[in-house]
């Protein structure tokens, strides 16, 4: 539930003081001047409960300015707020570039002019344009601050926390309301609007006790101006937040408080929005029935298609009810308002973090271009002085007649020239803050290089899983296979630097994210086996996995334990020419914690003692000529060590350089019972209409153990499971559901109804489908990209000894 409180910033515009502005004092206009004074304030008491009022008494003091550009300024000021309210944004617009181009003028810098840019950043932000929105907060802000007016810095403030809000980043949304509250805090209407808006990011963030002891702050203020309907609306919101921690009693205490609010003339309005969290609390409490009455009141009479964001969690709610009562219908129309909602929501979000990220681009550049010339400078101001004292000691050494004068033109040349000192140490901290901004400027090209990256990976999953399937089709000749092995080893080349690049990246702007989980042992180690087995082969070596003693199931990240160990594997093959690479694991139970060891050995180059810590440095490789024999980049390891310590183990290493290497991987898990080798056979069916794509899948089951059954149509799916016993697994791209969003949920919950117990697995290959939809409507595992051999192994390799349902 999205209710926000933001318009009371506005109940009361801050009252300019025209006169004071003036440029006429004489006597003979004073009749003039009070008429205006009167028409101005008239304007001001009707902005909120009357704009059409309000713009009227605006146009009339404009009449009345008499040629005073300030005073028609603010009169289109106020003429644009009640515009706004009106909803004719363009009309707003225009008026407050009038007035700005007035104001920046004859009156920069003051009150009015920081009004004025407040004003079109609110039109700017009705229109959807974040990055000049933003600009015009900024700038208010700092007129507001050199004129000491920290009532209006503080609504600045609050105004710069909505966007924040919109934007989704909700930790720097709060930030910016406490800094409003700490500025300003003797309003009372100011305050219920923080402490609403703070409570409304913490439930974004999913800390519901402290949401409700914001929102208790706000109602004690709605309490103490008797404001009725705002008590309602904030009593909503704290049950709300209740649901949200499971405290339903308190909650339906909570709800009747609202409730009874709405049946006053005041509160009326909002009764539809009681039913709605009743209808919330309701379904929680098992109760469905009641739900769904309370919900069909709540939606008498209003279009689906024209509900706005206060109706969006109504709309997944109404989803979840009527889908558990089997009513398919009614709950696909819930989720067409709720996909069109969440999407209106991922544009607002999408706009405003592009105008973000960009303000915070340019300022870095604009403090550095300004830093880089104080420097400049700083040195030019330095080599002139030092000039100078050069010539003075000249002068006062050739006039050497005198001992006195002498001795005065040295102690100046010395003062002289222990002053330029320290300007040269002050143009040395000025290069330091310099550096701080390059940093931030650097952190910002990782963004994009992170970004870049993702998107190079796309085509490459689509190169390397064709060629797999033309090389083990086994009807090529000697020299087409040949060429189609080259591409196939270049393009794994190639995936594996931009997928270190993308780590490193990650790294350095600080967002490496570990998720732990429980998932099968087994199938992860003999993917490493199967992968890196015709590498080893094919240069001699011998490849041994050892992990009898193993559980069958721990809980870590998967992701992150698979390329540690991939990267190690890949590493003891790459520099080993003869001999073998072992591969064992076992577990260490300790009394603070369990820990997962993993050992890659090789009889390969080894590495010198001096060599054992900087290998796992960025870009640093210990001989360059083997390097270059070899291949990579010098980030495997980098990124090893760091993902290891991210999940709270290290990667260490022994050597005896022309001997071999042992590396470890230690990391704390949770440990279940069972020991690897216990596991079942799995059965999994692919709906997947290209034959290509099926012998590929083919192709990746064919070292598994399990049994697959590939069908052409969604049809042919359901005659195979009405024969047989559902699998374990069923695998499909959602352009097999369908061409449209209605067909696509219907024929995934048609899936659903028929394999009640079955793990599905989603990949979104199509502009309709979004992974909440796909698992709104049944799937337990969605891929967010087109098919990838990578993504499907990691995500069959979890359920090979489980044979429930998992939801992802």
């Amino acid at each position: 539930m999205r209710a926000v409180l933001t318009a009371i910033l506005l109940a009361a515009l801050p009252l300019t003081s025209i006169t004071a502005q003036a440029q006429s004092t004489s006597s003979d206009i004073a009749d003039a001047e009070t008429a205006f004074d009167h028409a101005i304030g008239q304007a001001k008491r009707a902005v909120m409960s009357s704009p059409q009022d309000a713009l009227r008494h605006a146009t009339e003091a404009e009449a009345l300015s008499e040629g005073d550009p300030i005073r028609a300024a603010t009169a289109k000021w106020l003429q644009s707020e009640a515009l706004k309210r009106m909803h004719r944004i363009a009309d707003a617009r225009t008026q407050v570039r009038e007035a700005l181009n007035v104001v920046e003028q004859g009156a920069e810098n003051t009150k009015l002019h920081g009004d004025l840019l407040k004003a079109l950043a609110g039109i700017a932000k009705s229109e959807g344009d974040y990055a000049l929105a933003l600009r015009s907060l900024h700038e208010a802000h700092d007129i507001y601050a050199e004129i000491e007016d920290p009532r209006s810095q503080a609504i600045v403030l609050q105004q710069t926390g909505s966007i924040y809000i919109d934007a989704s980043q909700f930790e720097k949304a709060i930030d910016y309301y406490n800094r409003a509250g700490t500025i300003w805090n003797d309003d009372i209407a100011l305050d219920l609007a923080r402490l609403n808006n703070v409570a409304n990011a913490e439930i974004e963030l999913g800390r519901y006790k402290q949401a409700v002891e914001g929102y208790s702050a706000a109602l004690a203020i709605a309490e103490k101006i008797d404001a009725t309907q705002l008590r309602a609306q904030i009593l909503t919101n704290i049950a709300h937040a209740q649901i949200g921690d499971e405290d339903y009693l308190t909650a339906r205490s909570t709800l009747d408080q609202a409730r009874a609010l709405t049946q006053t003339e005041e509160g009326e309005g909002w009764a539809l929005f009681v039913d709605g969290v009743d209808a919330e609390l309701a379904f929680h409490l098992g109760d469905i029935d009641q739900a769904r009455h309370l919900l069909e009141r709540m939606f008498e009479g209003i279009p689906f298609d024209e509900t706005d964001m206060l109706f969006s969690d109504f709309h997944e709610l109404g989803y979840k009810i009527y889908s558990q009562i089997g009513d398919t219908d009614t709950a696909l129309l819930h989720l067409k308002a709720f996909k069109r909602l969440d999407d209106e929501a991922r544009n607002v979000a999408a706009s405003a973090n592009t105008a973000l990220i960009s303000a915070e681009f340019d300022f870095a550049t604009q403090k550095l271009e300004i830093a880089n010339l104080r420097a400049e400078t700083l040195e030019q101001e330095v080599e002139i002085r030092e000039s100078q004292a050069r010539q003075r000691m000249v002068v006062f050494t050739s006039a050497g007649a005198i001992a006195l004068i002498l001795l005065v033109g040295l102690s100046a040349s010395y003062v002289s020239i222990r002053r330029s000192r320290n300007k040269v140490r002050d143009a040395n901290e000025q290069l330091s803050e310099t550096n701080v901004e390059l940093e931030r400027a650097l952190k910002v090209k990782s963004e994009f290089l992170a970004t870049t990256s993702h998107e190079i990976r796309t085509p490459l999953n689509g190169i390397i899983g064709m060629t797999e399937v033309l090389l083990r089709g086994g009807k090529l000749d000697e020299s087409t296979y040949d060429r189609l092995d080259a591409i196939h080893g270049s393009s794994q080349t190639m995936k594996a630097i931009v997928d270190d690049i993308l780590d490193v990246s990650k790294m350095e702007s600080g967002i490496v994210t570990v998720t732990p989980e429980e998932f099968a042992l087994a199938p992860a180690l003999k993917d490493i086996e199967r992968v890196w087995r015709d590498s080893a082969a094919n240069k001699g070596l011998s490849l041994s996995l050892t992990a009898d003693d193993c559980p069958a199931r721990i809980t870590a990240d998967p992701q992150r334990l698979r390329q540690i160990a991939f990267n190690l594997a890949s590493n003891a093959i790459k520099f080993t020419e003869a001999g073998e690479v072992s591969i064992s694991c076992h577990t260490d139970c300790g009394d603070e914690a369990d820990w997962f060891i993993l050992k890659v050995t090789d009889t390969g180059i080894g590495i010198p003692e001096d060599e054992l810590e900087r290998i796992f440095e960025p870009f640093h490789q210990v001989d360059g000529g083997t390097t270059r024999a070899q291949g990579g980049t010098g980030l495997g390891l980098t990124i090893c060590r760091n993902f290891a310590r991210a999940m709270g183990g290290d990667v260490t290493v022994t050597s005896t350089s022309g001997e071999g290497s042992e590396f470890t991987l230690r990391i704390p898990v949770g440990i279940s019972a069972g020991k690897i080798g216990a596991s079942t056979d799995i059965n999994a069916l692919a709906i997947e209409p290209n034959l290509m794509k099926q012998h590929l899948i083919k192709a990746l089951f064919k070292d598994r153990e399990e049994t697959l059954v590939c069908c052409d149509t969604l049809e042919v799916t359901q005659q195979w499971l009405a024969e047989n016993h559902p699998p374990v697994s069923i695998i499909l791209s959602a352009s097999s559901l369908g061409q449209s969003v209605g067909d696509g949920m219907a024929a995934m919950m048609a899936l659903r109804k028929t394999a009640p117990e079955t793990m599905i697995i989603v990949f979104c290959d199509c502009d309709w489908a979004q992974p909440p939809m796909m698992k709104l409507s049944g799937a337990n595992k969605v891929v967010d990209r087109a098919f990838d051999p990578t993504a499907l192994l990691g995500a069959l390799a979890d359920e090979d000894t489980e044979n429930g349902v998992k939801t992802a």
